[in-house]
């Protein structure tokens, strides 16, 4: 191997990422994203909580239980069932319950007790500490009004669209997941040198400052190696986004995109992408499925979807998106979000990281999987026959034959089945025989096995077989 230097070398005692421009060569070892195990990603990625944050959500939790209190005993005499449903009357009741018995936290059934005094307090300084508790003191202060129509979003907190779309983007815990995204970007474009990023999301452009100061290594005025194109994408023109990618240009642009219609007629092109990102999907599309569908229509075979979606809701979010929006949900456990990918053209969940390593403080999760190659689609959408997994009385261990089936109901979208050798009806079926996975198979038939593989062989519509 020979180098030769051509202009100014990286390691230059004068040569500042301000000054950028003169570098002609440079290398930058990192770990191969592809190559190790997602353990050790997921490893890498582990953080505490911070402690601010665990006390800021005390706080919250603290204040919400005062504020859905309050407007409960001003309802007494109200007919609760009149409330609109978007409120949660039933969980405002349940979180009451949980306080009288001590469930939300040591003491919490004496919160009732508090003098006006000591509420104030607290919701002074919960306001003060977090953008979470600035919207839910304006909220939660006049609850009642909003219970009983006397009042409308828009009254309490102003612009409800843009103080939901601000909401979403400062959520407790979620700044966390931003910068594991950003890393985990900026691993797959080392990875891929002169990716395409595209992203959406319910507040344009948030994540294009976490991510971009990964992606350009010195700067923005310099053509970073490892990006070629960044696209931020929302459903209509956003002054803010706009705003942000300005920083970035020309490497970052913005366009309009609805996420769930076809996107063949809004300017963007099929398999041209190598990595989409995209924070709380499950909130902005009200078609899930349609939405990951069109994912995978601008992602290359092989490329990489990768979202950020909570795994819990704190009580003060469930207070505010209560009132502020009627679209919010509960989260998706992750063997259903894997489910969906599957059946809209993703591989299996690669890598799952939550924003920290504290499991009742987890609110958001990091999930990366990766857009099935065309053949596999093509499968997908012809594949009619059903799989068996065959086996002779000694099946393969059960984690593996179940790793086995999950797979391949991923890869064909076709129901598959474990069966035994003798008591297989082979008829319009393909057989994946994993009988020799353990022992020899063919030297040791007798009549009886030979009979039913010559059954397989003459009635299957295809076999696989699966030997050491």
């Amino acid at each position: 191997m020979h180098f030769q230097r051509v202009g100014d070398a990286s390691d230059r005692a004068d040569l500042s990422p301000s000054n950028g421009n003169q570098l002609c060569l440079t290398t930058e070892w990192k770990e191969d994203i592809l190559l190790n195990d997602p353990d050790i990603i997921r490893q890498r990625l582990r953080r505490p909580v911070e402690a601010d944050l665990k006390a800021i959500e005390v706080e919250l939790n603290r204040a919400t239980y005062h504020f859905v209190h309050q407007a409960l005993v001003a309802l007494k005499n109200v007919d609760i069932v009149n409330i609109l449903p978007c409120y949660r009357t039933q969980w405002m009741q349940d979180l009451e319950e949980k306080a009288s018995q001590g469930q939300l936290a040591p003491r919490s059934a004496r919160w009732a007790t508090a003098s006006d005094g000591v509420k104030q307090m607290l919701f002074d300084r919960a306001a003060a500490r977090s953008a979470n508790g600035k919207l839910l003191c304006s909220l939660g202060g006049n609850l009642y009004a909003l219970l009983r129509g006397q009042m409308n979003s828009s009254e309490a907190a102003g612009d409800t669209t843009a103080v939901l779309s601000t909401f979403l983007e400062n959520m407790l815990h979620k700044a966390a997941a931003l910068k594991q995204l950003a890393w985990i970007v900026d691993l797959h474009a080392h990875h891929n040198p002169r990716v395409k990023v595209l992203e959406f999301g319910t507040s344009p452009g948030e994540c294009v400052e976490s991510a971009m100061q990964y992606l350009t290594k010195y700067g923005a005025d310099v053509a970073s190696p490892w990006l070629s194109k960044y696209t931020v994408t929302g459903r209509s023109s956003d002054g803010m986004a706009a705003e942000r990618v300005s920083a970035f240009a020309p490497l970052v642009h913005y366009q309009s995109l609805d996420l769930e219609q076809d996107i063949t007629l809004q300017g963007l092109e099929l398999g041209s992408y190598e990595i989409f990102i995209t924070p709380l999907l499950s909130y902005e599309a009200k078609d899930l499925r349609a939405a990951l569908e069109n994912s995978r229509r601008v992602l290359k075979d092989g490329g990489k979807l990768i979202i950020i979606e909570r795994l819990r809701e704190t009580l003060d979010a469930t207070l505010i998106l209560g009132i502020l929006s009627q679209r919010w949900n509960s989260s998706i456990p992750m063997a259903r979000w894997e489910q969906i990918l599957c059946e809209t053209g993703f591989s299996e969940i690669d890598l799952e990281v939550p924003e920290c390593s504290d499991e009742e403080e987890q609110c958001f999760s990091v999930i990366v999987t990766t857009a099935a190659a065309a053949s596999k689609n093509s499968t997908q959408s012809g594949f009619n026959s059903n799989i068996s997994v065959v086996c002779s009385e000694k099946p393969p261990p059960k984690e593996w034959t179940g790793s086995l089936i999950t797979a391949l109901s991923c890869s064909t979208d076709a129901a598959v089945a474990l069966e035994q050798l003798h008591e297989i009806d082979p008829q319009e079926k393909v057989i994946v025989f994993v009988t020799e996975m353990l022992t020899p198979f063919i030297r040791r038939m007798n009549e009886k096995d030979f009979t039913a593989v010559k059954t397989i062989f003459f009635k299957a519509e295809g076999i696989v077989w699966v030997t050491r």
